[in-house]
């Protein structure tokens, strides 16, 4: 919201016809979702499943996908309908930095949605920010005993930069 404007979603019709035109292509073997809410609300997400699934499009898919919300049927139908791999922005091995970040997730969460996933064979590629204000050396290890045993399959730590459409651009001077 903060540079994208307000929240709204595309209607599962529309997305049936984009799916259905590329389908019909009969080339196409891969589609990336890059929505990075593509599973909120879950109710919408779960009816586009159910229409991947009744229609047996013959490409896999991927997305980025915010695994708090997971459960076992999203997960079911995310695999029935030929997703294989998802991107995480998980941030934080540690609460209290999720906290910080105002993540609205907890490890736990994660680690719920990362085991959902295993379960069905959907490949998860976890995202981590390393130094985010706040970060301590605990903290750190924190993330890094997740990385090592949440089962995550890949991923990646980039080093936290202050960026103006970042909301704590606003509390720079606040954190020096």
């Amino acid at each position: 919201p903060e540079h994208a404007g307000a929240y709204r979603t595309v209607d599962v019709d529309a997305i049936e016809r984009e799916l259905d035109a590329l389908h019909r292509l009969g080339t196409v073997e891969n589609i990336y979702f890059i929505d990075d809410t593509l599973n909120i609300p879950a109710k919408r997400f779960k009816e586009m499943l159910r229409m991947m699934v009744r229609n047996n499009y013959r490409f896999q898919w991927q997305c980025n996908l915010r695994c708090q919300y997971m459960d076992e049927e999203m997960a079911v139908l995310m695999k029935e309908s030929g997703c294989d791999g998802v991107f995480l922005g998980i941030e934080s091995g540690s609460d209290s930095v999720l906290k910080h970040m105002n993540k609205s997730a907890t490890v736990a969460q994660y680690l719920k949605g990362i085991e959902l996933l295993n379960t069905r064979g959907i490949a998860t590629f976890g995202s981590f920010i390393a130094g985010f204000p706040g970060e301590t050396h605990r903290t750190l290890q924190d993330t890094r005993d997740f990385i090592e045993n949440s089962g995550i399959d890949f991923y990646r730590v980039q080093q936290w930069y202050c960026e103006p459409i970042t909301p704590i651009w606003k509390k720079r001077e606040q954190y020096g």
